[in-house]
């Protein structure tokens, strides 16, 4: 068998789903006090790799979402999000769910902080392309 053949044999062994292409569009809500940041954000995901799906700079802050494709099969797609905020030196997490959902199928998930009075809220969904 030469390495073309074997490639080819390979390549058929691999599951449709490992080799699509997974794109997600999230939206992102903070709200506090001082803060009220909306936006909607689109990108590509690869099974295991962490990708930066928002990065937004202002006088006060950093705010940063990443998005994990952990794990997807026939019935569901499962991502680790982790949306961050740097400011005055400190780092800190403001949420870090791991969503589990269908594909197509629009996902929240909100968390809140009542002594920061603080919400964030994501809006997720994944579309194969």
């Amino acid at each position: 068998m030469d390495l073309s053949t074997s490639a080819l044999l390979f390549s058929a062994l691999l599951s449709p789903l490992a080799m699509a292409d997974w794109q997600l569009d999230l939206g992102l809500e903070i709200n506090r006090p001082n803060l009220q940041r909306i936006t909607n954000s689109s990108a590509s995901l690869v099974l295991g790799e962490d990708t930066l799906v928002f990065n937004s700079i202002d006088n006060q802050s950093q705010v940063q979402a990443w998005a994990e494709l952990k794990n997807i099969d026939a019935e569901n797609v499962e991502i680790a999000f982790r949306v961050t905020e740097e400011g005055g030196g400190k780092i800190r997490i403001l949420c870090a769910p791991t969503i589990i959902t269908k594909l197509n199928n629009l996902e929240s998930y909100m968390v809140s902080d009542s002594s920061a009075n603080e919400t964030v809220k994501l809006s997720v969904e994944v579309i194969s392309s």
